[in-house]
């Protein structure tokens, strides 16, 4: 597994500290960001964006909408306590807060094979 350059954007602390610092462990660099503007502001340099749904200024899905808008070759997933249909239309894969956390972090170990 290759290190990954990881844009990790989650409001809630305790979440996005515990899964920078899992990410982190694995090997893989991690840039977090806490609003949808934030993360807006930080997308140049990353491989990966691990955004959450529901942020205190829009939705996560406005980031990676962007992230394909712009062309940039950063693969991305929505992380969110409430996956449901249609999200994955905005995203290259949905990921469970609840369950999903093995897999996003396989997940994220790809991202630059």
């Amino acid at each position: 597994m290759e290190q990954a350059r990881v844009l990790l954007v989650e409001d809630d602390e305790q979440v996005r500290r515990a899964v920078a610092r899992l990410l982190a462990l694995l090997g893989h660099a991690v840039s977090q960001a806490s609003t949808v503007a934030e993360a807006m502001g930080m997308l140049d340099g990353h491989d990966v964006a691990v955004v959450d749904l529901n942020l205190p200024d829009g939705l996560g899905s406005q980031v990676t909408a962007a992230i394909r808008a712009q062309g940039r070759p950063i693969r991305t997933a929505l992380f969110t306590g409430r996956p449901g249909p249609g999200l994955s239309d905005c995203c290259d894969v949905v990921f469970s807060k609840h369950d999903g956390v093995d897999e996003m972090t396989q997940w994220v170990g790809g991202a630059r094979e």
